[in-house]
């Protein structure tokens, strides 16, 4: 008879006795293979134009290295894992942990890299425009066509002055 010291050793029981990931490994991972991402936009619905701005946080990282994305994303408790195939000669398939919705970039991800703050200068400055615009959305600032242009200029403005190493740190679709 497994005893309960036994059975948590066993290969079954591996994934529930991984350590929780730390806040420095986070920061030091999105500090290399994450992003943030804004994309403002104008959809026509009929007869009317909305303002929509979409904002992701994700971090992209090689097929094996999937259980990664799994405990930060069970770290943060939200956020989806999405795969990408990649059929290219010399590249490889992809996970990526992504987090899109407002409310959880709010209180979850601005949080915690508020209190974890990046490393790397440019990706610190991705991140402070990326809350920035998401403070703006909260306030129904991208409704008005000031507010609307205010998020187009620090897009834009991101992404003349900073060099683009992995993923766009800042994207834009317009």
């Amino acid at each position: 008879m497994r005893t309960q010291s036994e059975n948590a050793t066993s290969a079954g029981n591996q994934q529930e006795r991984l350590p929780e990931i730390s806040p420095d490994y986070i920061v030091g991972l999105v500090d290399g293979e994450g992003y943030f991402s804004i994309s403002p936009r104008k959809r026509i619905f009929g007869n009317r134009q909305a303002a929509e701005i979409d904002c992701v946080f994700g971090i992209e990282l090689k097929e094996i290295d999937k259980p990664i994305l799994e405990r930060i994303r069970q770290k943060f408790g939200c956020g989806k894992l999405v795969f990408r195939l990649d059929k290219r000669d010399k590249f490889c398939n992809l996970w990526a942990y992504r987090v899109r919705t407002h409310q959880e970039l709010l209180d979850k991800i601005i949080p915690f890299f508020n209190q974890n703050p990046l490393q790397i200068p440019s990706k610190k400055e991705s991140f402070r425009k990326f809350r920035e615009v998401l403070k703006l959305v909260e306030q129904g600032k991208h409704r008005t066509e000031e507010g609307f242009e205010t998020i187009k200029n620090l897009v834009n403005k991101a992404e003349s002055s900073e060099t683009i190493r992995q993923a766009p740190l800042i994207g834009m679709k317009i």
